[in-house]
C-alpha cells in the first residue's frame, strides 16, 4: 500500500472517530482525484463537483460502516462510481419526462420513433443498475467489452454473455 493510501486510511480513521482536522485532511488528499474519478463516470460533465460534494457528503452519512482493513481509495472510489450512476440515472428520467410531456404536447403518440422510445423505456424498467450501467459503457461510452470488464472487474467472456444476456431479456419487450 503506498504511503498516499495509507495516508487516506488514516484520515477516514480519524473522520470515524470523529477527530478534528481529518475530514479537511481527506479532502484535501482527495478532492482531484475524486473529481477526476468523477468526470469519467458522469455523462454530464458540467455535474462533476456536484458528484465531488455528494460524495463527501455520502462520506459523512456511511463513515460508520468503512471497514480501515480495506482499502479507503477503493471505498472512496466506490461512492463516487455510485453518485455518478445515481445523477446519470436522474439525468435519464429527467430527459424521459422531457420527452413525453413534449411528445404528449405535440400530440406525436402515433409517431413510430416515440413508440420505439417508450417501448425501449418500458425494456430499461426491468434491467438493474449494474445492467444498466453495463449497457450505458458499451453503447453510450462505446468502451469495448475489456475495458468494461475490468472497470467492473469480470472477464471479458464475461461481460459478452451478460450483455447478451441483458439484449435477449430487452428483445421480449419488442416481439
Amino acid at each position: 500500500m503506498s504511503d498516499y493510501s495509507k495516508e487516506v486510511n488514516r484520515c477516514l480513521s480519524g473522520v470515524k472517530r470523529g477527530k478534528a482536522g481529518c475530514f479537511e485532511k481527506l479532502f484535501e488528499l482527495t478532492a482531484n482525484h475524486l473529481r477526476y474519478i468523477a468526470l469519467k463516470h458522469i455523462c454530464d460533465k458540467s455535474l462533476v463537483d456536484d458528484v465531488v460534494s455528494e460524495t463527501y457528503v455520502r462520506v459523512m452519512k456511511y463513515i460508520y460502516s468503512y471497514d480501515g482493513n480495506i482499502s479507503g481509495l477503493a471505498w472512496l472510489y466506490k461512492i463516487v462510481k455510485n453518485v455518478c450512476m445515481d445523477m446519470n440515472d436522474k439525468e435519464k428520467r429527467e430527459r424521459d419526462i422531457i420527452a413525453m410531456e413534449t411528445a404528449a404536447a405535440l400530440d406525436i403518440s402515433e409517431n413510430e420513433n416515440m413508440e420505439d422510445s417508450i417501448d425501449l423505456f418500458t425494456a430499461m424498467k426491468d434491467v438493474d443498475d449494474v445492467d444498466k450501467e453495463i449497457l450505458r459503457m458499451r453503447f453510450y461510452e462505446d468502451m469495448t467489452l475489456e475495458d468494461i470488464g475490468k472497470e467492473i472487474g469480470i472477464t471479458k467472456t464475461a461481460v459478452c454473455k451478460r450483455v447478451k444476456r441483458i439484449l435477449r431479456g430487452m428483445s421480449k419487450h419488442f416481439k
